[in-house]
């Protein structure tokens, strides 16, 4: 899957979840694909920093509401 193609999958979305994909497609105007490949990365970012005690944070600029910076942050503390 590193090969850099796209994989077809199938998704079983809850209502909750589809409701939220199709909100932010329609904010960013991307697709609901390109929008739940941004969200997987997001997610992922979150779950390694939550693994290392690191931080996750996200950024938004007053003058480009369009554009968010998301910055995670792993902190891996040495052995004792």
């Amino acid at each position: 899957m590193t090969s850099g193609q796209p994989t077809q999958v199938t998704l079983f979305l809850t209502d909750k979840s589809l409701e939220a994909a199709i909100e932010a497609s329609n904010e960013t105007g991307d697709n609901l694909t390109d929008t739940i490949n941004r969200a997987l990365v997001v997610y992922n970012q979150v779950l390694r920093a939550s693994r290392t005690g690191g931080s996750f944070s996200f950024q938004v600029k007053p003058d480009r509401p369009d554009e968010v910076r998301v910055q995670a942050e792993l902190v891996i503390a040495p052995r004792t």
